[in-house]
């Protein structure tokens, strides 16, 4: 309804007021802490905390008006692991609205165990194999699969879920969602970038694709509701259907849980070739590594090894769900037990 709206401010001047050196010696701290958690972190490499302060103006002629700023933080870092001769080296990022909500030592927990684990990492033999994808890494392949869930394509004809609405696409486990409101959330505001309400979207509800990410525009051409995922980046840019904050809701179970699940699992700590996934057929072939353990314990490091399928059969196999969901960016996961993928060199 065309009206001049009042929008919560969601910015940290806290935040915006700590000065140059004080960052630059929050960064060293991140540093410490990695080296702390392991004495085989020797370093890193870059690390980078960035702000960003926006305001935006919206006025359309419609009657619709409305205003409002806000502050991003973005922390990245990487940690270099030294022994025997042998290196390793992994990266963390995290960010947020409020520079409180970073976890900085978490951060550095998470990727001096990244790093330490990856040291004498070798090939490995093709095998079918239960997987757990670490959270970040989970969440990244979520991102890479996400224009899949969208209205723009929808209407484009570029999505394997086209005509799936209200079937079962995946293990009743499943639960993915999309809160404009989260809050605090990186993608959160009342409004989307048309002024619908923002709300919470469930996209996969426990193994059943629920429906598409839509703009104003792609609900008109599909003839549905629009749900609050109108998106722009700037003025210069059209309103295009975009996700909010999408992440796949927690289980109960810690990651050691997971990890003693079965006699034999592989760990994936790190995927490359993320752009190569294909959102219209679902299929993915990865580089990935990680550790092999028996019995939840370590037997060996792995590198360059392949993980391949299809997002649906991803999907099918969830057979468990940590406890340890964490939002990097726009997209968030907890960690995943896959029953079975194919892992080769």
């Amino acid at each position: 309804n065309p009206s001049k709206v009042k929008l919560k401010t969601i910015y940290d001047s806290e935040g915006a007021s700590i000065s140059v050196d004080d960052r630059i010696e929050m960064l060293i701290n991140l540093e410490r802490l990695a080296k702390k958690f392991d004495r085989r972190i020797v370093g890193s490499r870059k690390s980078s905390l960035k702000e960003l302060k926006v305001e935006v103006y919206c006025l359309n002629s419609y009657g619709l008006e409305y205003s409002y700023k806000t502050t991003y933080f973005s922390c990245f870092t990487s940690a270099l692991a030294v022994e025997n001769g042998e290196e390793a080296i992994s990266y963390e990022y995290r960010a947020g609205r409020f520079i409180k909500d970073i976890d900085f030592e978490e951060m550095a927990k998470d990727v001096s165990f990244k790093a330490v684990s990856q040291l004498g990492a070798s090939s490995y033999e093709t095998k079918v194999i239960p997987v757990v994808f670490f959270r970040d890494s989970a969440a990244l392949l979520l991102e890479a699969f996400s224009p899949m869930f969208l209205g723009d394509s929808l209407v484009k004809d570029k999505t394997m879920l086209k005509g799936k609405e209200n079937t079962i696409v995946g293990s009743p486990m499943l639960t993915i969602i999309d809160d404009g409101l989260l809050e605090n959330g990186l993608g959160s505001l009342e409004l989307d970038a048309e002024g619908i309400p923002s709300r919470k979207n469930p996209v996969i509800e426990k193994g059943v694709f629920k429906g598409f990410l839509h703009s104003l525009y792609t609900a008109v051409k599909c003839g549905v509701e629009p749900t609050g995922n109108s998106v722009r980046n700037s003025f210069k840019s059209l309103p295009t259907s975009g996700i909010r904050n999408l992440y796949i809701e927690k289980g109960t179970y810690s990651l050691d849980d997971l990890l003693n699940a079965y006699d034999e699992t592989f760990l994936v700590l790190d995927l490359m070739g993320l752009h190569t996934v294909d959102p219209i057929s679902g299929d993915f072939s990865l580089g990935a590594s990680g550790i092999i353990l028996k019995r939840g314990k370590k037997e060996k490091a792995v590198r360059g090894v392949v993980i391949g399928g299809n997002v649906m059969d991803l999907w099918t196999k969830l057979i468990g769900l940590g406890d340890d969901l964490r939002m990097y960016g726009h997209v968030g996961s907890p960690s995943l037990l896959i029953e079975g993928i194919t892992v080769g060199s």
